[in-house]
């Protein structure tokens, strides 16, 4: 029988309690998943054209990490996709094929809606283009130095770094709860399908015989490249975002803090313990259980089209 603790990492009132499957062994496949499918949809938004630039929580400096975060994912989404699908050959397990499959579906989607969503940034004072560029060169290059086996692994990773960040926008919904609908809509419905395929590219990895020093070192080299490539970027597209114009007026973090006591020092605990257990020797995807999540969202998105 599985042995389940419960950790309280929230100092509020009514914490999410997160459960922690002990004794979940790493397998080669997606067994471990608690029930949870992998379903590509795709929903209809209103048009984006009237997001603001302080779109995330009112303030510049949160809405320009995601934004500029929401630029890089297309060109990250497609590096995902071709470092599965060039080990497909060597998955033997069904079960597991199928879910690459809706794995890919799932990620080009969300590829093809962020592009949507990203057009209507370059008002803002981003390049949309030379990010798309210096994003696939970066990806590009990365395929070119690692072996396929280590570029599974930096998207393993990857995944865990995204459903981290879907668990938190459910996790603390003081976190949206300033932010435009529209975008808050949007930006909910990638991350409750991010944690539904959380664990595919992980159980690839495994499947074709990754060990835990290629998961591990693969993200020091990719780590190493990154921090090369992206102070240049995200300082060029700063430029023009404060360069551009705006009218609205911003809500200061000062004020996020005093209107939620405690807010950061509660969300950098969760994701600093989120973050590390990947680096757990028996660490799996779905050893941190948060299908509830998933459940929730789709309880409230009961007519979303399936692709």
């Amino acid at each position: 029988m599985s042995t389940i603790d419960n950790i309280n990492l929230s100092s509020s009132p009514n914490p999410v309690v997160v459960p922690i499957n002990k004794s979940a062994q790493l397998k080669a496949t997606n067994r471990t998943r608690p029930g949870v499918e992998i379903l590509p949809r795709k929903p209809k938004f209103g048009p984006f054209d009237k997001i603001n630039k302080y779109w995330a929580m009112g303030n510049p400096a949160v809405s320009f990490g995601q934004s500029f975060f929401s630029l890089v994912i297309p060109e990250g989404e497609k590096f995902f996709i071709r470092t599965v699908n060039a080990v497909r050959d060597q998955i033997t397990d069904p079960e597991l094929l199928e879910d690459v499959k809706a794995f890919a579906k799932q990620e080009g989607v969300h590829a093809k809606y962020h592009d949507d969503f990203n057009a209507h940034l370059v008002k803002y004072g981003f390049d949309a283009d030379a990010i798309t560029r210096d994003a696939n060169q970066l990806f590009t290059f990365s395929e070119k130095i690692f072996t396929k086996k280590a570029a599974l692994a930096i998207t393993a990773f990857a995944e865990h770094i995204t459903a981290m960040g879907a668990a938190m926008e459910f996790r603390f919904p003081e976190f949206t709860e300033d932010s435009d609908p529209k975008a808050v809509e949007f930006w909910h419905w990638h991350a409750a399908e991010e944690m539904e395929h959380k664990s595919v590219a992980f159980d690839v990895f495994k499947e074709v015989g990754g060990s835990y020093f290629t998961r591990v070192g693969a993200i020091v080299g990719f780590g190493a490249i990154s921090s090369v490539f992206f102070p240049r970027l995200v300082l060029r597209e700063l430029k023009g975002f404060k360069n551009h114009q705006s009218s609205e007026v911003p809500i200061p973090l000062s004020r996020i803090a005093r209107k939620y006591p405690g807010i950061n020092m509660r969300m950098a605990k969760f994701g600093s313990w989120y973050f590390m257990q990947y680096f757990k020797p028996n660490f799996h995807p779905w050893n941190i259980d948060n299908s509830h999540y998933i459940d929730e969202w789709k309880s409230e998105n009961p007519n979303v089209n399936y692709a």
